[in-house]
Formats: C-alpha cells, structure tokens, sequence
C-alpha cells in the first residue's frame, strides 16, 4: 500500500509537468516509433499512439529506464523473443491499454520487472498454442490474480516485484484492471465511423478512439474505405477519364454517370462520347479520302468544317479538296482519254 500511495504521488506530480510523446507506426526503430519514442522520452511523459494497431518489435528489448506512461490504446506490442519489456529498478512506470504477445510457443514472460514502482492498468497477454486444428492464439486478461503469465524469470531472475493493478471499474464491466473506453466502428479504416460504437476495455476490431477519427459518424458505407463525407464525385458518363461540370464532395453517389474522383481530368465537353474530349486529336480531311494535311489540333470541340477525329488516317493530302488526290497516289497519261 506505502508503494502504491509513493506511485500516485510521482506520477501526479511527473504528470503536472509532462509532456505527450505520439507514436506514429508500428517500426522496430526510427522516426515516430515506441523504441524511439522511449528514448527521446524525460522523466514523467506520457508516450500514447496513433494510426497504429501493433507494435513489431524484432532488434531485442524495450528498455525502460524513466518515469514514463505509456497508454496503448489497445495496441499489440509483438515478439519473437523475451522478455519484450525491460523494466528497470527504482522507476515508476504505468502501462496502460497494451496487449503483449511473445510470439513462441512456450512463453517466458513479457516483462522484466526489476522495479516496485510499475504499475498495470487494462492490460493483455496473448499466448500463442498449439491444438489439434494447428496453432492458434489466446487472449488472457492480466490481473493481480494471473500476473505470473506476464512476468519473465530467467537464470538470474527467478520472481519479479510484485507490481499494483488499476481497480475494476465501478460497473464491474471488463473484469478486474479494466478500464472501459469508447469506441467506433470504422470497418474500412478510412478514419470516418458510420456512428456505431461500444464501451469495452480492449480494442473491438474494426474500431477505432474517438482521437484516431476525422469524425465518429457521417459514413455512409463502411465498408468501402473510397467513401465517406470526404469523396469527390464527377460526371464521367462516357468514362474516358475526363468529367463534365465541378467535381461535388458527398458521402452519397449524386446519380448515374457519376464516378469517383481519383486521377480523371476536367474539361470534357462531349459526356456521351469517349473519343471526344480535351485529349482528342483533330485532323483536316475535307475530302474525306483518309490523307490529311498539316492543320492537326488537340482540343475537345471540332475546329470546325473538314475536320475529323484521328484514328487511321495517313499524312500527307496534296489536295483537300479532291478524294482523288494524295502524295501517294499513283497517276497516269490519258492524253486520249481512252481509259
């Protein structure tokens, strides 16, 4: 109990001064990860997540040596390897909302707590077994009852300081150590929610926090992540890549022909065709006889009279005016007129 008071005590304190480390994917190392995010840390901040669902861990050990918090907000810290956590002695440590999977058959432990000043609130273990369907995984609530599974013992280390565990919420919800959160549903991980939610402990999958969200509704297909009140419609009824009018921001489909905006372009001023529009080549052939001359023009409008769409024609005409007449055309004497 003298401990538990102590802990309260530096970590209101460390928290009336801390500041907010965000980790922002789930890398081993580097910029925006928890291993980084550790290190940078000082006494008495509070490192949280967000946009990350696991943490990979494969170069060794988290070695925590500050007076940190760190709120998961139910992400999975992940390894082949124990311990995953290294707790060092005479530091106050809150762990808060972590899953932790040593990713083995048989499990050492998670953590090596080499200090009495840790403490565990609304956190996980996942053990991973063997059946006779092949392997498969287990999800274990860690409370001060089944704390053994969480803590490594090796050669050197044969029990850990006994560390203290958030109380049960007042509803009793989640079992003991939880501390029930809302959530979101975002099935397509666009960050927009349709405005289902729940209150649980761990992360439900397919939903988020409310600070992981643009916004907790307003999606109206959840299941499509191209579509949520942030979607650019166009009219492409002809579906050549280029639309007609403005482009409109909708959840919903404004009517047929519209299509969702990714890379098609502006400016097509025939709707009904896709061999019109700003891309399409124009070429001169008034007679008709499929040569051309030099007048070729890409724009979406005719140029007007004699012109025609590029497919097949062959350059050059010597006479526009004439069917009969081109460079190559063969010609021959007929002084008589005989034929």
């Amino acid at each position: 109990m003298k401990h538990l008071f102590s802990f309260l005590f530096l970590l209101c304190s460390f928290t009336a001064m801390a500041d907010t480390i965000v980790v922002t994917n789930g890398n081993d190392n580097g910029s925006g990860s928890l291993r980084q995010a550790i290190l940078k840390a000082v006494d008495g901040d509070v490192i949280t997540f967000k946009d990350v669902s696991t943490v990979l861990l494969t170069s060794g050990q988290l070695v925590i040596s500050k007076n940190l918090s760190i709120d998961g907000k139910g992400i999975t810290i992940r390894g082949k390897f124990a311990p995953i956590i290294k707790a060092e002695a005479g530091k106050q440590i809150l762990l808060k909302n972590l899953v932790f999977w040593e990713e083995r058959l048989i499990i050492k432990g998670a953590i090596l707590n080499l200090t009495t000043g840790l403490k565990i609130d609304n956190c996980k273990i996942i053990k991973t077994a063997r059946t006779i369907q092949g392997v498969t995984t287990v999800e274990e609530n860690i409370t001060a009852a089944n704390q053994a599974v969480l803590f490594y013992k090796g050669r050197n280390t044969k029990s850990a300081p006994m560390p203290s565990f958030a109380a049960p919420p007042s509803d009793g919800g989640g079992g003991s150590g939880c501390v029930a959160s809302l959530w979101f549903k975002d099935a397509d991980d666009d960050r927009y929610s349709d405005g289902t939610s729940t209150t649980t402990c761990l992360r439900p999958e397919g939903y988020k926090l409310p600070s992981e969200l643009i916004a907790t509704s307003g999606d109206c297909d959840d299941a499509n992540r191209l579509i949520n009140p942030q979607t650019v419609w166009v009219l492409d009824v002809d579906g050549d890549g280029y639309f007609l009018g403005g482009p409109v921001t909708s959840c919903f489909s404004q009517g047929e022909g519209y299509v969702i905006k990714i890379n098609q372009l502006s400016g097509d001023c025939n709707d009904n065709d896709a061999t019109i529009n700003p891309a399409t080549i124009w070429i001169k052939d008034a007679d008709g006889d499929n040569y051309y001359n030099w007048y070729i023009i890409t724009q979406c409008a005719a140029p007007g009279g004699g012109y025609v769409i590029k497919t097949t024609q062959q350059f050059e005409d010597c006479d526009d005016e004439d069917a009969t007449k081109w460079r190559s055309a063969v010609a021959y004497l007929d002084a008589d007129a005989d034929g």
